[in-house]
This record gives structure tokens, C-alpha cells and sequence, in this order.
């Protein structure tokens, strides 16, 4: 039979559970958002540009400078009104953002795979004492000389 948790465990994990709770809610959020944000803004930026160009005959050159060894980029736009230098940047935050998010949450899954790693493997010895281990390691990554 299962030990009993104390106290202080199960206000441990009931905190650990509001945390990915928390989480879980602000990446729906925020997945809500970024979805129908850039929906409307492309809406929004497709509309202007049509509005723009209705009538005429335009030639749009578009050139990206980039130089050896450096992280400057030039971007050059002609005869294409409205192009803004904060999309370039926003697309880059979120990018960003979204790299952060998950390196975050693979950080708390393998936590929460680390703390109750030992409970696992002692509950399933106590079922079958012939079982063998998969090989992961406590924090449930793939072994460093199984990776290919």
C-alpha cells in the first residue's frame, strides 16, 4: 500500500499543480491572442495596403543587407508605404517569448518527473520486484549516450 503524504508534502505539490495551473492558463491566453491578434492585424495590413495601391501600377523593391560577422541588418523598402520597423521587432519578441516559454516549461516537467521519479519506481518494484528499469534518468531525460 502507498504511504501516506504529509502535510507539507501536499502543500508542496498542491503548490507545484497551481503553478502549472497558472501557466497553462496564461499559454491559452496568450495562444488565444497571438492567434487572433495577427489575424486582425494581417486583416488590418492587407486591407491598407489594398486601399494603397488601388488604381496604380507599383514596382516594390525589396532588398535585405546583411553583413559577415554581425548582427546588423538592413532592410531597404521602396515605393511600398506603411512598412513598419516595429513588426520586425515584435515578430523577434515573440519568437522570443515563445523559445522561453518552452525551455520554461521543460524545465518544470522534468522537475515534476524528478520528484516523483522515486515514489514511481518504488510503486511499480512493490507490484512487480522482476521489473527492470527503462534505463531514463531520474529527471525522465534519455540517457546522453542513447541519444542519436
Amino acid at each position: 500500500m502507498a504511504r501516506k503524504k504529509t502535510i507539507a508534502e501536499l502543500r508542496a505539490e498542491n503548490k507545484i499543480l497551481k503553478t502549472h495551473r497558472a501557466g497553462d492558463v496564461l499559454a491559452k491566453v496568450l495562444n488565444a491572442l497571438i492567434k487572433w491578434g495577427f489575424s486582425a492585424a494581417m486583416v488590418y495590413f492587407a486591407a491598407d495596403a489594398v486601399k494603397e495601391l488601388a488604381g496604380k501600377n507599383t514596382f516594390a523593391d525589396i532588398a535585405i543587407n546583411a553583413q559577415a560577422g554581425t548582427n546588423e541588418v538592413v532592410s531597404t523598402v521602396y515605393e511600398v508605404p506603411g512598412v513598419y520597423w516595429w513588426v520586425l521587432v515584435l515578430s523577434v519578441l515573440v519568437g522570443l517569448f515563445g523559445v522561453l516559454y518552452g525551455a520554461h516549461q521543460a524545465k518544470l516537467r522534468r522537475r515534476l518527473i524528478a520528484r516523483y521519479s522515486s515514489e514511481k519506481i518504488a510503486e511499480e518494484s512493490e507490484k512487480d520486484s522482476k521489473r527492470s528499469s527503462s534505463g531514463l534518468t531520474h529527471d525522465g531525460v534519455t540517457r546522453p549516450e542513447d541519444d542519436v
